[in-house]
């Protein structure tokens, strides 16, 4: 469109940081507790928002839904 700029992303899925949304594409990873210890929405949730969170996530990645 007129008036819009396009801008290119480059590297890919290939980051070798993270953050909250950079591993959408890997949600397995957010179950690793290396990678959630460089996000800090993780240390913002309570203890068992975090848990129940984790534990949800780990079910729907291992039944697909």
């Amino acid at each position: 469109s007129p008036g819009r700029d396009r801008v290119q992303c480059v590297g890919g899925r290939t980051l070798g940081y993270h953050f909250l949304c950079a591993d959408w594409t890997r949600p397995q990873n957010y179950l690793r507790a290396d990678i959630q210890a460089g996000i800090s929405s993780f240390h913002k949730l309570d203890e068992l928002a975090r848990s129940e969170g984790l534990e949800r996530l780990a079910r729907e990645i291992n039944d697909g839904s």
